[in-house]
This record gives C-alpha cells, structure tokens and sequence, in this order.
C-alpha cells in the first residue's frame, strides 16, 4: 500500500474538479473502472477529452492507480482502481460519519491484495484530523479531573481520616511514591506492615477485571466480572510490573500521594505523614520519580521551580480542589482571567467526544449491516468476511470513546479467537485498556490546568505579583518549546471553538 498523503492537494487553490471527484466516487463504487466504462455510465454527459483528461490527472496525482487492462476492440482498456490518497481525497469532500463508514467499508471489500491493520488505523488518523472539529496531536478526548477530585475527597475522608493512626493503605502510597518498583516485600519492610496487610491493599488499589455487562429487567447480568458500586481511579492508583513482581503508582496514585501531602501541609491531616520531609522536599522527591507520568509538568519541575519558587508545589491546590479550581478561573479573559479558556477547553475536548459517539453510532449502522454489492455474489456471511478489518477498527474506535469498559485482560478473552480478532491484533488493542491511556489523558488536562492557573494568581504573597505570575506564562511558553507548543494548540482549537460559537450566533439574525 502506498504512503498515505496528509491532505489532497490535486487541487489546491484550483477551482474544484467536479468530474474528477464523480470520478472517484464512480470507482469507489464499482470496485474498478475504466475510461470507456465512466463514459458509458455518463453517455453524453461529459465530453471524451475532459474523462481522458480527468483521468489522467487523478493517476498523475496518485489518487487512482492502474489495476488491470483487458483487450477491447483492438486496443487495450485499462481499470483503475481508488488508491488510500483518492479515499481520503474522497474523505475531504464529505467527513460525514455515515460517508466514512460506507466509503471504507467498499474500498476493503474490493481490494484485492491485502491490507494492513497499520495503514488502516493511518488512513483512520488521517480521516480524523479533517472530521474533527479540534483535532489533538495527542490524540486523547476525556475529561477526568472533576471526577477524580470527587472520588479523591470520598477516599481520603474514608480511608485515611478514619482510624487513630497513619492508615497502612497510606503508608502504602508513600513508600511508592518516594520508592517506586518494590515488591510486596519490601513495601512490607518499608511500611512495617505484614505481607498479608500490603498484599490486600495491593487488591484494593490495582485494576480488578470488568467489562460491559448485559442486565435484563430483574437484575440478572451476564458477567462473572460485573463490579458494583467500584472506582476505577482508586482501583487503579497502583499497578505492577510485566514481570508482576513490583509496584509503582500510576497518575492517579500520584495525585492521591499529592493531596495527602497538601492536606498535611495545611494541617489537616491528623495522623501526619510518614516521615518528616517538607512539602518540597516531599513533591521534588515524587517529580523526580515519576517524571515519564505527567511530563510536561515533571520533566520541566527544576525549570518550573526556579521561577515559581514554592508556589511550583502549592498551585497543585488548583489540580486537587474542584471548588478552588473554579473560583479560580472564574474571571473573564477580558479582566486578566481565565474563564473562557477552561470553559472552553472542556467544550472543545467535550465536542470532540460527541463527534467520535457519532463516528461510533455510524459504525454500527454500516458496518453490521453491510450487504455485498449487486454483482458480486457473495453472502452476507462471505461479505463481512471480506470488511473484516473495518470491524476490527469499530472496535479500535471503542477504545477511544470507552477505554475504561474494559481491562486488558478481559477484552483479550473476549476478542481474542480467530472468529474476532486472533490473539496478536487482540493484543494490540487489548492494550488500549491499560490504564496507561489514561494516564496520558489525565496527564494532559493537569498541565493545561496547572499552566493556564499561572495567568490568575490563585495565592497571596508580597514578592509575587499577579502581573509576574502573567510574565512568568509567557516566559515559561517562550522558553521551553515542548510547552510552548503544547500551550499553543490547546488555546488555538479554543479560540476556534469561540469563533465557531460567534458565526452560529451570528447566523441567528439572518
């Protein structure tokens, strides 16, 4: 397969070619064609020398590509056949869900070599980038940090506020977060709590084993895995190594470690910590350890302290307090704050969302209702057969849109024999359950948050003004340019967001 464009550009900045793109479609509709087959299905439609010509430019632009040629009245007619770049091509003109889905479906069901799992998720992305509205490099579409605060504020007034003692399931959490990769062992020395208390804590911080369930009207449910009344964020705070011997805190832990820590350092946490370092030393020690886990902020923590001094530690309060975040950002950009901004942050990732639920809805219309062409002579049995890899990206979709329905484990068992997907492509999106998705996720919405609280000073102090905390955001996105950039298109798609917003209204007086 060849390498798939980035954009079609056969035209650009040309009047539209309206042939051709009649032309792409007839192709894509037919599997194949040649010049004297579009011009028999147009018959006096279109003059000879603008098809021979149409033609010609689209295998010229690499859109089509030669397939056969078979002798017809002494010379020999040659078929074409739709090439990824005329898919996409054919993509741009119409990024409708339904279109997508139909178009895609087609072009598999008529190739006839194979095709990689690998080009279809790149044609995929490439579709993505023109369907969505605001469209992430880093490719993540969730909102998680309300719903984690909510949990997190539940969790620590049960599990640590309660008792007369440091709790051993925060001993736990402190020792990997300034010791991560032990084994039960060790954490056990560490935390002077039996093996068998860390292995139960261990059960209770790491993922359990869940996936959709169906419940009929009485109650009854088809899953042996089925959680009641569970949080996956807490149950995934802690995960293992491959090799299942050690242990480590995922974001989710990490944050859990962070409001400890800020709870103490506000006095309000009774037992107090572990031991006697101070905020700094305690936050330094979890950057240092963590660094891959939220990298623009870790990666960046001497850089970041260096200007903002301890005020690097205490804006994690905005990470941690749904309230306190809020109030925040409460103020209008217009008045030197930021309410727009994280508003629309959430619209924009929000949006996106709802688009990919369309994409989704789309799949199963087409999809699992695909019937073989006219012609072609294949059973509904045969023809799913053949679109097989279409149903194979439905499910890649699925994880996009749910990467919590199921965990790793599970959703291989399920998909994972030859009559779905076979054990390796199971594995390879089985993968996209691991919590690490997430945690990317989550790890993305805390560095927007963290950086973009920097434009409205949040504390008072007498050596930090509001106008330098406003300076030290611009330093900060000048400086580094991995932040720069990553600041950059969070705050364009948002602006485009506004300017969408402002030509709807617009419309409304017409």
């Amino acid at each position: 397969m060849e390498t798939i464009h980035s954009r079609p550009s056969w035209y650009a900045g040309k009047k539209k070619p309206t042939l051709q793109i009649k032309i792409l479609q007839e192709i894509l509709i037919h599997g194949k064609l040649s010049k004297i087959e579009f011009e028999h299905l147009y018959e006096g439609t279109h003059f000879h020398a603008d098809i021979v010509t149409g033609f010609d430019n689209l295998k010229e632009n690499e859109l089509i590509e030669e397939s056969e040629r078979h002798p017809h009245r002494g010379r020999m007619e040659i078929f074409y056949t739709l090439s990824t770049t005329g898919l996409l091509a054919l993509f741009s003109e119409n990024p409708n869900p339904n279109y997508f889905w139909t178009s895609l479906v087609l072009w598999v069901y008529y190739q006839k070599n194979p095709i990689r799992w690998h080009d279809i998720l790149e044609l995929f992305d490439q579709y993505l980038k023109r369907y969505l509205k605001h469209y992430l490099k880093y490719g993540y579409y969730s909102l998680q940090l309300d719903e984690f605060n909510r949990t997190c504020n539940t969790w620590f007034e049960k599990a640590i506020l309660r008792g007369t003692k440091i709790p051993p399931a925060q001993k736990v959490l402190e020792v990997l977060a300034t010791n991560p990769d032990l084994t039960l062992e060790q954490v056990s020395r560490a935390t002077q709590e039996k093996v068998s208390t860390i292995q139960s804590i261990i059960g209770m911080y790491t993922a359990i084993p869940h996936k959709p369930v169906l419940v009929d009207l009485h109650g009854h449910h088809d899953s042996p895995f089925y959680p009641t009344g569970w949080r996956l964020q807490i149950h995934n705070s802690i995960v293992q190594s491959p090799t299942k011997e050690t242990y480590r805190l995922t974001v989710f832990g990490i944050l859990m470690v962070l409001h400890i820590i800020l709870k103490n350092h506000e006095g309000k946490l009774p037992h107090g910590l572990m031991n006697n370092n101070t905020i700094q030393q305690y936050i330094d020690k979890i950057a240092s350890n963590y660094k891959s886990k939220i990298p623009l902020l870790f990666e960046k923590w001497q850089f970041l302290t260096s200007y903002l001094k301890e005020y690097s530690y205490l804006n994690f309060k905005i990470i941690l307090d749904r309230n306190l975040r809020e109030k925040a950002f409460d103020g209008s950009v217009i008045d030197g704050g930021n309410k727009e901004l994280y508003f629309g942050m959430r619209e924009t990732v929000s949006a996106s969302q709802k688009q990919l639920i369309d994409l989704q809805f789309a799949g199963i219309n087409v999809v699992f209702n695909f019937q073989a062409p006219q012609g072609t002579n294949n059973s509904y049995e045969d023809a799913q057969k053949k679109i097989q890899l279409c149903f194979h990206l439905f499910l890649y979709l699925t994880t996009i849109i749910n990467p919590t329905d199921y965990d790793r484990e599970s959703f291989i068992s399920e998909y994972g024999n030859e009559k779905y997907l076979g054990s390796g492509l199971a594995e390879e999106i089985g993968s996209k359950y691991d919590i690490g998705h997430l945690e990317k996720s989550l790890s993305f919405e805390i560095s927007f948050i963290y950086y973009l609280s920097l434009r409205s000073m949040l504390f008072s102090y007498d050596k930090f003004s509001p106008e330098y905390f406003k300076e030290i955001f611009r330093k900060i996105a000048m400086s580094d340019k991995e932040i720069g950039e990553f600041i950059y298109e969070h705050l364009s798609r948002i602006q485009n967001h506004y300017l969408e917003v402002q030509r709807t209204i617009g419309t409304m007086y017409q």
